[in-house]
């Protein structure tokens, strides 16, 4: 029995028996050829739902008789490789499973919560049978994310023009829907992705009732939220600012907002240059001026004169 195999331990080998006065070498000869390590560990995820607690498995390859190997779990998270050590949400266990009297596999379990900040992650096991004989197995994971709608959404009404912004983040990737649409036929709907997050915008022109509703689902799972409706842009601001409760103005209001007022403002700074120039009179403005003289009354010189 070979234990903790190694490429070294390559070669021919045959049989010798030492007696009390003599030794025997028998003939035949075995050839043992040891490659280098080339098997995977194998990894298996459950279907993983957000919120819903998961038990991943990584088993070393083949058969040890030995030392038992060191398994790791990893993840890559921002360009970075960091082992998984976090206590209480997630937990790592190693266990050994007797194959027959000298042989056992190994697998190491791996528990924890999943979330969004799983998602699209990849995962990676890796087995040290010894300080330089490593493998490995990296695979990313797929979080079932229920549909959810963010903030950010809401809706401004201008001049009988509504336009609505609805966020929702899910996966597989929710679908976004409008009830108030079946009232309404003059209507345009723009939708955008990013990961997994849905942006539709949704204008209506003259929407009559104004209470409007976003619909977000995707599998089994649906939600939905009466959107705030706002008549003008400054309300918006004024009410985020009152509210002091950190909503996210629509980043399109805030960019209304500033435009308005920044026109308003040159708008009255040419104004004032405009007031507060000095014309030299033209010489029909004399002419008038003289002409409107006489018509003063002596009311009004009594009023002006002032005392000696």
């Amino acid at each position: 029995m070979i234990n903790d195999l190694t490429t070294f331990d390559s070669g021919s080998y045959q049989l010798r028996v030492d007696g009390w006065t003599n030794r025997f070498m028998f003939t035949p000869k075995t050839i043992v050829s040891v490659k280098a390590l080339s098997q995977k560990p194998k990894v298996m995820i459950p279907p993983l739902t957000e919120g819903q607690q998961a038990t991943l498995t990584c088993t070393a390859p083949g058969f040890c008789s030995g030392s038992p190997p060191k398994i790791t779990w990893m993840w890559e998270r921002k360009d970075e490789i960091d082992e998984i050590n976090i206590p209480g949400s997630i937990t790592a266990s190693l266990k050994t499973e007797n194959q027959s009297a000298v042989t056992q596999r190994h697998s190491s379990t791996l528990t924890f919560n999943p979330s969004a900040k799983h998602h699209k992650m990849n995962l990676t096991c890796l087995v040290s049978v010894s300080d330089n004989i490593t493998t490995k197995e990296t695979v990313t994971l797929n979080v079932t994310l229920f549909s959810k709608i963010l903030k950010g959404s809401g809706c401004v009404l201008h001049t009988e023009v509504l336009s609505c912004v609805c966020i929702s983040e899910g996966s597989p990737l929710p679908s976004i829907t409008w009830p108030l649409l079946k009232y309404h036929t003059e209507y345009s709907i723009i939708n955008t992705v990013s990961n997994h997050t849905v942006n539709s915008t949704l204008t209506v022109t003259n929407p009559g009732n104004i209470s409007v509703e976003c619909i977000s689902s995707n599998k089994n799972w649906a939600v939905k939220e009466n959107l705030a409706v706002y008549e003008h842009l400054l309300e918006e601001v004024n009410h985020v600012k009152q509210s002091g409760s950190g909503y996210k103005v629509l980043p399109w209001v805030v960019a209304g907002v500033s435009l308005s007022v920044n026109v308003f403002c040159m708008i009255y700074m040419w104004h004032l240059w405009n007031t507060q120039k000095k014309v030299k009179p033209t010489e029909d403005d004399k002419t008038y001026m003289s002409l409107q003289k006489p018509d003063i009354s002596p009311e009004y010189d009594v009023i002006v004169q002032r005392p000696h």
